[in-house]
């Protein structure tokens, strides 16, 4: 799984440099995820394929953010903003281990957890819509 994350963490964010807004490579990110978490609930046997591509996805989110955040509050703010995301991304990964055993244990199934990570996808999928960019913003204002 930490290969196919630094896979995802290099690929993905050479293709995030070539993009104008860096916030597209999130829309690959979770469309990928999505697609991914759907398939696996129609072909059991995907389940590990799908696990290591999520964790690829996974690695991109993280080494992508960044230059997101750069891009969306500026230079002067990266640290502050940088450090916030930070602190959501560990207490995510503190909590999803646990929201995961709890639809395992109310359902009987890991495969209930990929219906409601799919809906966190969609979810994440709706407020990337709604990020703009400095320079958008600015340009609406």
């Amino acid at each position: 799984m930490g290969v196919f994350n630094g896979a995802g963490r290099l690929v993905f964010s050479t293709y995030s440099d070539k993009l104008k807004r860096r916030k597209d490579i999130y829309f690959v990110i979770l469309g990928l995820s999505i697609i991914v978490a759907v398939s696996s609930l129609f072909i059991h046997k995907f389940t590990l394929i799908a696990l290591i591509i999520i964790s690829a996805c996974y690695g991109a989110g993280f080494s992508c953010l960044p230059s997101l955040l750069s891009d969306i509050y500026g230079m002067k703010n990266i640290s502050k903003i940088h450090g916030l995301s930070l602190t959501a991304w560990a207490i995510a990964g503190l909590t999803g281990n646990q929201m995961a055993v709890l639809i395992k244990n109310i359902s009987g199934s890991y495969v209930n957890v990929f219906v409601v990570t799919t809906i966190l996808y969609v979810i994440a999928i709706i407020f990337t819509m709604c990020i703009k960019h400095k320079k958008e913003f600015y340009d609406n204002v």
